[in-house]
């Protein structure tokens, strides 16, 4: 799993991940919500084939996959889900971006799918 607390580790992944629509995401993010060198309020989860349910659950202090839904939303992207996390009114949170391929937490992945709505893979 990747985390991400800073603008400069945005940049790095942004240019060198593999995955073109992640690297678009990315971009869009930090333009969106990283717009300064300041320590960011949102810290970025990049989950791929491999990584555990336990790892990710280290990284947030929390089960994504609590009974009642703690996010803000979930979106299907080409390959990957993202979802949306607020902690506090001043903005704190968190983005993950989970790959839609094989080898990622089937469970994770049937949250995903059942919350975001259109899951066709556009």
């Amino acid at each position: 799993m990747i985390s991400i607390f800073c603008r400069a580790a945005i940049q790095h992944i942004a240019t060198t991940h593999p995955d073109p629509t992640l690297r678009t995401l990315l971009v869009l993010r930090q333009r969106q919500l990283v717009p300064t060198d300041d320590p960011p309020l949102i810290r970025i989860l990049i989950v791929e084939p491999g990584d555990t349910l336990a790892e990710l659950e280290a990284d947030l202090g929390f089960t994504p996959l609590e009974a009642v839904p703690s996010w803000e939303w979930i979106e299907a992207r080409s390959g990957w889900f993202e979802v949306a996390y607020i902690f506090s009114d001043d903005g704190m949170g968190a983005i993950l971006f989970v790959s839609r391929a094989a080898g990622v937490d089937p469970d994770l992945l049937a949250l995903c799918n059942r919350w975001a709505g259109d899951t066709s893979d556009d």
